[in-house]
């Protein structure tokens, strides 16, 4: 079903219902956001498949998936404009369209955690800073949006895996108006249909990738001149709503944290967890940090297999969720 329409683009999301058990009272959801670098990707997990979707139907939640509107032309700005009218939709509209579905089980939205893979880590973490009503959980799996102005986006990198000319044309060209598309690997590269996938992997090896994800050329360059610790504030006040770690200073508000990451992870790097749950601890919000052994990134190989130590990250996922959300603390 569509949950926004913003200058003519639709936006979707996906839902699965558990098994009835008798009960008609409001059942909580796993709200679930892609990867993709924030470039591409689908809510459908067409191609690469990004997590086991049967694991929440199993426990009896309800199982939302989301698209969102990708980077270039779209910024984060735009991405956390999609965010919010998620959770409006969700709150004022979805009931009902489950009902004109024929369907029993209710959203209780009260208990909604959100879970991020990779770039869609990023979206998680924005909806659990801004929307409303506020999501009762964040799972953060691999996620983006914790340490966007360190070296490790704004530094060119050497040696480089991705050449130029295989996103060339992506680069280029005016880029189309996309809220999915799905990830497969082609040449030993993960990729889709544009690029995108590519095109991510070459602009945040050149330092370039907050240049897109704010819409302001030249940024990347400007930031890189200052110390770390006086790059948030030179972001442009228009834009750091963008970055998630320029808002915890309302932490307090912040729902409880589970962080899963890979220790050696060369695309999303582990500081990305690790700030935030340093930062999050000292504001005494709940927060746990869950860390894999040897892999680089990401739940699957490019083979498609699962890496190793994915079924113990998966198995912390819902131990967390369900300390949350099978309680009557929220």
């Amino acid at each position: 079903m569509s949950y926004a329409n913003i200058d003519g683009v639709d936006i979707k999301l996906d839902v699965y219902i558990p098994p009835a058990n008798g009960a008609h009272d409001p059942t909580p959801a796993v709200l679930f956001f892609h990867g993709g670098g924030c470039f591409s990707g689908t809510r459908q997990n067409e191609g690469i498949a990004y997590f086991p979707w049967i694991e929440p139907l199993e426990r009896g939640y309800l199982f939302i998936t989301a698209d969102y509107r990708l980077l270039h032309p779209f910024t984060g700005l735009d991405q956390l404009e999609d965010a919010l009218r998620l959770f409006q939709f969700l709150d004022s509209e979805f009931n009902g369209k489950l009902r004109q579905a024929g369907a029993t089980m209710m959203l209780d939205i009260d208990k909604i955690a959100v879970l991020g893979e990779s770039g869609g880590g990023y979206i998680a973490r924005l909806a659990a800073l801004h929307a409303m009503p506020r999501p009762a959980a964040l799972v953060s799996y691999y996620g983006m949006g914790g340490d966007m102005l360190s070296d490790f986006w704004l530094n060119v990198r050497e040696p480089q895996s991705m050449p130029r000319e295989r996103v060339a044309r992506f680069l280029e060209t005016e880029p189309t108006k996309e809220t999915g598309l799905p990830i497969f690997v082609q040449d030993g590269f993960f990729t889709d249909a544009q690029r995108r996938t590519d095109a991510f992997a070459w602009i945040s090896q050149n330092g370039l990738f907050l240049d897109y994800l704010t819409g302001i050329h030249g940024l990347s360059e400007r930031l890189r001149t200052f110390p770390r610790d006086q790059r948030e504030s030179m972001v442009p006040k228009t834009v750091q709503k963008a970055f998630p770690e320029c808002s915890l200073h309302a932490s307090r508000l912040h729902p409880p944290v589970l962080f899963v990451h890979s220790k050696n992870d060369t695309i999303v790097p582990l500081s990305e967890s690790l700030q935030t749950h340093w930062q999050l601890k000292e504001a005494s919000v709940m927060t746990e940090l869950f860390l894999i052994d040897g892999e680089k990134h990401g739940p699957v190989k490019l083979d498609g297999s699962a890496v190793a130590g994915m079924e113990s990250g998966e198995e912390a996922v819902f131990r967390f969720i369900d300390s949350v959300l099978k309680t009557n603390k929220i």
